[in-house]
């Protein structure tokens, strides 16, 4: 699930940097079955896992990235 919402959230970024400014929420929201928030927070998946080493469907972990894990672990649970 995670790697998912990395990939998708990768693809949003891309997306969003070549949308105008100001009318990427508006291009989700009337293009797209995901609310803006899923869309947010799949990128913010894709940036804090940036520096992630991915082969396939193992990650690797360097040891200054793991608080990023725990941060994602609570935007899936929702609990910020």
């Amino acid at each position: 699930m995670l790697l998912e919402a990395r990939r998708a959230g990768q693809e949003l970024l891309a997306q969003k940097a070549v949308t105008p400014h100001g009318q990427f929420k508006a291009r989700i929201e009337q293009n797209t079955q995901v609310r803006y928030r899923v869309a947010a927070n799949y990128m913010r998946v894709a940036r804090l896992t940036k520096d992630w080493n991915v082969w396939g469907n193992r990650v690797g972990i360097n040891e200054p990235q793991r608080w990023k894990f725990v941060d994602l672990i609570d935007l899936f649970f929702d609990r910020r």
